[in-house]
């Protein structure tokens, strides 16, 4: 009696675990798996707004420095105000692109690129040549401006370099074979891996980020020449 009294006893208990138990713990196992890709979520967005912030801050003190740059006969470039607050631009931002106008002046007079190819406005250069091929959005090359190059790619470019960045094991050498290897990117002039070193630094998962909230029709790499981080945003 005693003995199936024990066993009615275990058959309860082993029912209990199986219907409550079992349960409570896959729900707490799918809580936590839910409060960690929360928490990743909210860090790829904090990323993503930090290129955000400083796309906007550097091509705001860009559209004003342009208005008091000018060209010298040897196709060099000054600038006619002294500091960033006498036109309104953070001090550090106007001395991060006062630096990479005197190291553009300095590949122009090293013969490094030619003044025909750099512009001294930012955003009204034209493209002329075709952008992209038809199954790509957006464009891929490579523009060269008073503070440093602008790279830009379409669609299917972003998306290989963003696969590229996510993959396990990537390598700036890789990421920079990858670059080198897209028609319009490879150009002289280009510090190709340096653009491949911001890139993995930013991560896949962010540069994925940003072009799917530009429609995915590419992105830009902005490299100022200097001190400043290649900053990404969506075309």
């Amino acid at each position: 009696m005693k003995i199936r009294t024990w066993r009615m006893l275990a058959a309860l208990l082993l029912t209990f675990l199986v219907v409550f138990v079992t349960p409570l713990s896959t729900m707490a196992q799918t809580h936590t798996a839910s409060v960690q890709e929360e928490i990743q979520q909210a860090e790829l967005d904090r990323q993503i707004e930090e290129q955000l912030k400083l796309q906007k801050e550097y091509e705001r003190a860009i559209v004003l420095m342009e208005q008091h740059l000018n060209v010298q006969f040897d196709g060099t470039f000054t600038l006619d105000v002294p500091n960033g607050a006498a036109i309104g631009v953070d001090e550090q931002i106007f001395n991060d692109l006062y630096q990479a106008m005197q190291n553009t002046n300095a590949s122009i007079q090293a013969g490094v690129v030619s003044p025909a190819e750099v512009s001294m406005h930012t955003f009204s250069t034209s493209i002329d040549e075709p952008t992209s091929i038809d199954a790509c959005s957006g464009r891929t090359g490579v523009d060269f401006f008073w503070w440093g190059q602008r790279v830009y790619l379409d669609s299917c470019n972003t998306q290989a370099i963003t696969d590229t960045a996510k993959g396990v094991g990537a390598t700036v050498g890789g990421l920079c074979a990858v670059l080198s290897g897209m028609p319009g990117v490879n150009v002289p002039g280009l510090p190709t891996c340096v653009v491949a070193a911001a890139i993995l630094a930013i991560g896949g998962f962010v540069i994925d980020g940003i072009h799917t909230a530009g429609g995915r029709n590419g992105i830009y790499i902005d490299n100022i020449i200097g001190p400043v981080p290649p900053y990404i945003w969506h075309q």
